[in-house]
C-alpha cells in the first residue's frame, strides 16, 4: 500500500505576540566568536540563566527592547586601556526580531554603556 501524505493542519498553538526573550553572548576581542559566556534572558516575567534578570529586563523595558538604546550608567569611570569585548543579543521583543552586535573598548566601558543587561560577562565593575 503506498504512503500518501496527509493534509498539514495547524497545531493550534501560537507563540505569544508579546514574547520578550534574548540569548545574550559575551566574547573577548573584536569578534563575537568564540563566545566566552552566554545566557538566556526572558522578560515578562523576568527569568532565565541571567544573573540579574530583573535589572536586565528593567533596562530593556526602558529601551523598548533595543540594546542599542540602553541608557548609560552615570558615575562609572573607566580607564582608557583597550581590551575589547564583543556582545550580542538575539531574540524577540513584542513580536519584533532583534539582532544586536557591538564591540566595546573594555569590560568596564561595556558595563558603563549597558548596565545589568550584559553584566554576566567579564568586566571591570564600578
Amino acid at each position: 500500500m503506498p504512503i500518501v501524505p496527509g493534509p498539514v493542519r495547524p497545531i493550534g498553538v501560537r507563540p505569544p505576540s508579546r514574547a520578550r526573550a534574548f540569548v545574550l553572548t559575551f566574547a573577548r576581542g573584536e569578534s563575537p566568536t568564540p563566545v566566552t559566556r552566554h545566557v538566556l534572558l526572558t522578560c515578562d516575567p523576568p527569568k532565565g540563566t541571567h544573573l540579574d534578570p530583573v535589572g536586565a529586563c528593567g533596562a530593556l523595558v526602558s529601551a523598548k527592547g533595543d540594546p542599542g538604546s540602553l541608557a548609560p550608567l552615570s558615575g562609572v569611570v573607566c580607564t582608557m586601556r583597550y581590551d575589547p569585548v564583543t556582545v550580542t543579543a538575539t531574540g524577540t521583543w513584542d513580536g519584533r526580531f532583534v539582532r544586536f552586535v557591538r564591540t566595546y573598548g573594555s569590560g568596564c566601558s561595556l558595563y558603563a554603556a549597558t548596565g545589568a543587561v550584559f553584566s554576566f560577562g567579564e568586566r571591570s565593575p564600578r
